[in-house]
């Protein structure tokens, strides 16, 4: 890539677009120099990665201290049961029902047109909506908010905890534009439901939930410490050839109220494919999801300088949802995700069981401004937002009903987009289109890497430093895998993991490749499960060893042939989930 194309993703002439290239250039030597500093004193040689190696390595692994992952006598000995498969209905509306099983845990089944299926799940789920969309989601902006050194509980300053509270909202809603209409009519189908049977959930409090990740991400990097773990695996891999992605969702659980509500949810849409999700009630937008064509997709946060603030896109749970939903394949995937338009910098992993084949999309924003007019509307929202804020008898308006209905269309399994720069010519690595980097199983790092950016090398443990740019360990063509950094040459140069940083990222990255190259060749179901789950407290003590404590997120494994999914979510002292989405599917329909 050159900077002369940058000229599509900087508005302006071309010699604002040069000056602009420029600071960014004189930004990116300056996180390089520590580097080039390190390049010439004496390094430790780099660590020889190849499986013998690391078989070397890794040894006996019998009982092991800190925070290292202890092997379990059997690999096929899960930390958690899998809880039976014996769902009972609780409460039905129309064609969509709440299910739960002995072991307490639910499946909401959800059927019908974007508003009814919202209505559904606001009246079979109330309370939960309300916990979420409210409760959860001011715990963790309380969380943000302490982040910046704020200790004090703002909710004791009712006036200033409902001006940020508010900002935020209107922040969040001056991006509606660039959301589906689709998701944003499941949102007031939710609200209304919620409103009938008495319970106070406004369309902003789930706009807010739904998209309001990414307006806070583009603000401050890093709030709520997201990270994840994830992996696809296929072909020789696999014990039988099937695929599986395997997928630990890192998430900031409100103060356990995200762990209490979470369930495995299915939707039965009337446009696109029916998907299965796990997620809790009151998210439009999904974390974790495949559909009944075996197109699997998640996320995981990375950080990069290419950020835009404010302006926020469609958001990364939205994002995913759309693609679980309407992609039918690894590449219409793809190009849902390379033509959107995103602002905050994301790792997307999508695996297709029907092709067996998975790639990690490595992004950032996709342009610095929005496409189209959005930016008009987004202002003018935001302007009147504020002025109603701060003078609140002089405009009363609604700044999420105005404006387009947000309509998309899917032509050829792709979206039209606006381009950030043009394809790389040069046919030896991925191209850098609309700030999206394609890193595809048989992907290997460039000869020339083997330089100063990889003088300092991580050592061992979860809290040391990595070196400035950390390698790519996946070496097999069927498996491929991403934590929380880029792995591409350019894409790192965007935001370096400098020595000091102190992240964790490549320590999970090089366990979690460890765990799946040692049982490379023989996966299946359970061993996958189990390597998925590899920071459980019962193995490892990365968030302690209290066994009861809620889960961050979910760890959740998904076979993309046969179309199963497995969820352990809320407590780590409670069992698996398993869903068949077409068994699911059929039972709906006999019954």
């Amino acid at each position: 890539m050159r900077l002369l194309d940058l000229h599509s993703w900087i508005p302006g002439n071309g010699k604002a677009a040069m000056a602009v290239a420029l600071i960014m250039a004189l930004l990116l030597l300056a996180m390089a120099m520590p580097a080039v500093v390190l390049a010439g004193t004496e390094q430790p040689a780099r660590e020889d990665s190849s499986p013998e190696a690391r078989e070397e390595k890794r040894g006996d692994q019998g009982t092991v201290e800190g925070n290292e992952v202890q092997e379990a006598e059997s690999v096929l000995e899960l930390s958690n049961p899998i809880s039976p498969d014996d769902f009972q209905t609780i409460a039905s509306y129309g064609d969509s029902y709440l299910a739960e099983n002995s072991a307490g845990k639910k499946l909401l089944y959800l059927e019908g047109d974007a508003y009814q299926r919202g209505y559904a799940e606001g009246y079979l789920c109330p309370q939960s909506v309300q916990r979420v969309a409210k409760d959860y989601l001011e715990n963790v902006f309380f969380e943000l908010v302490a982040d910046f050194g704020i200790t004090v509980d703002l909710r004791q300053y009712p006036w200033l905890w409902n001006l940020l509270w508010n900002l935020l909202k209107i922040m969040v809603a001056a991006n509606q534009d660039a959301i589906p209409e689709e998701f944003l009519t499941e949102m007031r189908g939710i609200s209304d439901a919620c409103h009938d049977l008495g319970y106070d959930v406004g369309f902003m409090d789930l706009l807010t939930l739904n998209a309001g990740m990414d307006t806070l991400e583009s603000i401050y990097v890093g709030f709520g410490a997201l990270f994840c773990n994830e992996f696809a695996v296929f072909g020789d891999a696999t014990e039988d050839g099937g695929l599986f992605h395997g997928r630990d969702f890192m998430f900031p659980t409100g103060e356990d109220v995200f762990s209490d509500e979470a369930l495995i949810m299915v939707h039965n849409p009337t446009q696109g494919h029916p998907f299965v999700t796990s997620a809790a009630p009151a998210f439009v937008g999904i974390p974790t999801g495949m559909n009944a064509e075996g197109v699997s997709c998640a996320m995981d946060v990375v950080y990069s300088i290419f950020t835009r603030p404010l302006i926020s896109g469609e958001g990364t749970l939205l994002l995913c949802r759309k693609v679980v939903q309407y992609a039918g394949s690894l590449a219409e995937g793809i190009s849902l995700i390379r033509d959107s338009d995103r602002a905050v910098p994301w790792l997307y992993l999508i695996a297709d069981g029907e092709e067996h084949d998975a790639a990690v999309l490595e992004t950032f924003a996709s342009s610095l401004l929005p496409p189209g007019d959005q930016l008009q509307k987004y202002l003018s929202r935001l302007f009147l937002g504020l002025l109603g804020l701060l003078c609140p008898g002089i405009c009363q308006c609604d700044v999420a009903a105005a404006g387009s209905e947000g309509e998309w269309e899917i032509v050829d399994g792709e979206v039209v987009g606006n381009s950030l720069v043009e394809p790389s010519s040069d046919p030896s690595c991925p191209s850098l289109e609309k700030g999206m980097m394609v890193r595809r199983p048989d992907y290997v790092d460039p000869e020339w890497f083997d330089g100063p950016g990889c003088a300092v090398q991580q050592v061992s443990g979860p809290n040391l430093a990595c070196g400035f740019f950390p390698r790519q360990v996946e070496e097999y063509p069927d498996l491929v895998a991403m934590t929380n950094h880029y792995i591409i040459p350019l894409m790192s140069l965007t935001y370096p993991s400098l020595a000091g940083s102190g992240s964790s990222s490549p320590w999970r990255y090089d366990t979690m490749l460890g765990l799946l190259d040692e049982h490379y060749g023989d996966l299946d179901e359970t061993s996958a499960m189990w390597i998925i789950d590899f920071l459980n407290p019962a193995r490892c003590a990365y968030y302690g060893t209290d066994t009861s404590q809620s889960i961050k997120g979910h760890h959740v494994l998904m076979d993309n042939q046969d179309l199963e999914m497995w969820s352990l979510h809320g407590y780590y002292d409670t069992s698996w989930v398993h869903v068949d989405l077409m068994e699911v599917l059929a039972d709906s329909q006999g019954s």
